[in-house]
């Protein structure tokens, strides 16, 4: 299996580090992680790419794969302190689980696992500094590839929102 990955700047997270409430009480220490799942593929009506309208913040980064049209099949949004898990399902049999490994105010790393028929098909380590986001391509099907974004959010479902 071939994976790719890209990696770019992307919009400013809604949640600072160490935030506090009105009564100056510590907020839990943890950030919005977005997990948004894509079909890439050729089957695109013009010879221009094709981009879903909720995947405009990601447009740079996907101008990189050799796919013509790009849609958005899934995102969701968690909220993670250093040690947090979150699992998402993903198409055709497949699970990716992203746990925050360590955090700091200019960098996180990230452990990445995806699973496909309840086995290990890849895993990373990933640091992600500033804003950017990490695009996992994955294996292919008839309808086209899979690729993931994770990274910090919620710029996806604030486009998302924008466009409907």
């Amino acid at each position: 299996m071939a994976v790719a990955v890209a990696a770019g700047l992307f919009v400013p997270t809604v949640r600072a580090y160490g935030a506090h409430d009105g009564a100056g009480r510590a907020l839990r220490n943890s950030t919005i992680i977005e997990v948004a799942a894509l079909l890439a593929s050729n089957k695109a009506k013009t010879k221009d790419k094709e981009f879903d309208p909720r995947l405009d913040q990601l447009r740079p980064q996907l101008r990189r794969f050799p796919f013509k049209s790009y849609t958005l099949l899934r995102m969701t949004s968690h909220d993670l302190a250093t040690g947090d898990l979150c699992g998402v399902e993903l198409p055709e049999d497949r699970y990716m689980q992203v746990r925050v490994l360590e955090r700091s105010a200019t960098s996180m790393k990230l452990r990445i696992i995806l699973n496909q028929d309840n086995r290990p098909i890849m895993a990373a380590d990933v640091r992600l500094t500033g804003n950017s986001r990490v695009l996992i391509g994955g294996p292919r099907s008839p309808d086209g590839t899979l690729l993931v974004s994770v990274g910090q959010g919620p710029a996806i479902a604030a486009a998302g929102a924008a466009a409907r």
